[in-house]
This record gives C-alpha cells, structure tokens and sequence, in this order.
C-alpha cells in the first residue's frame, strides 16, 4: 500500500492491486475513520505511484521507497528521505493534493466487495488443490494399460476328474 499522511488526519491513496491483496488492512483503516482513495490508472495497466509518502503537520515529509511493513522496515534495503525545508513539504502537499482529487474516495461497499473476491479467489485456490491433476489420472491411466498389455498371458487348462 502507498501511505500518505496528511496534516493531522490519516489519509491513503492506494493503488488499486493493494485494494486486491490487502481488503483486510483497508478494512481496519476504515472502520478506525481513516480516509482513503484509490489511484486507478488513466488506460490500461497500474497507476505509476510507487513512493511512500507521509507528510506530518505540513511541516515534514517522509518518503521513499520504504514499505511500512516489516519486511520493508525491517529487511529490505529501501530510501527514505526527511525533508523539512518549506517549499519542497509544499510541492509535496501540492502533488499529493492533485493526486487526492482525480482518486476515487473508498466507500464502505469498495472494502467488502474487495473482501469478497478475495474470498472467491481463495476458494478457487482451495478447489483447485484438491482437484487430481489430470495429467496425474491420464499417467496412472496410462501405466495400468501398459501393465495390462505388457503382462504375459497364461492360458490354464484344468482337467476335470472323468472329462479326459
């Protein structure tokens, strides 16, 4: 998700993929009151934001390409810049601004509509593992006629008591 503060009040965009993987998180952030758009690209394919922004106050800016999560924080070798002088926290505020109108506002029906794909797409998963490949069927299939056809054929003749 792309992370964006903005002067005393929790506001996000995110890109829509981050709408897809993560309705749970969109979930708790909305029902804490947080405000939250959705970037969506203006043709085909993904918005080209990547930046984690937080602005604090209007008075500092972090950003870079850090994720906040563990992972990002924690093990991955990201930037991330403080900026204080005024006119670039402006420009900043500015961008981000801009970007905040031409974003589609996250309504409650978004969240649970994302969590519900998310759900169907799970259960897909689900039973698709539990489904025998084919190939698997088609290969066992397969080496039992090869046993059939390769194993010799025996003829037994019995002789009964009196029938010689």
């Amino acid at each position: 998700m792309n992370y964006h503060m903005y002067i005393g009040l929790l506001s996000i965009i995110i890109q829509k993929s981050s709408c897809a993987r993560q309705p749970s998180r969109m979930k708790e952030l909305f029902e804490a009151g947080c405000q939250m758009k959705v970037l969506r690209p203006k043709k085909s394919g993904f918005p080209s934001m990547h930046a984690k922004t937080l602005i604090f106050d209007g008075r500092v800016v972090l950003t870079g390409s850090v994720n906040l999560s563990h992972n990002g924080l924690e093990n991955n070798k990201e930037h991330l810049w403080r900026i204080t002088e005024a006119s670039a926290v402006h420009d900043v505020m500015d961008d981000f601004e801009q970007t905040w109108l031409v974003s589609e506002p996250v309504t409650r029906e978004v969240v649970l509509s994302a969590i519900s794909k998310l759900d169907e797409k799970k259960e897909e998963r689900n039973a698709l593992r539990n489904k025998p490949s084919r190939s698997v069927s088609r290969s066992l299939s397969k080496d039992l006629d090869d046993v059939e056809t390769s194993a010799p054929r025996t003829s037994t003749t019995r002789n009964f008591v009196g029938t010689e």
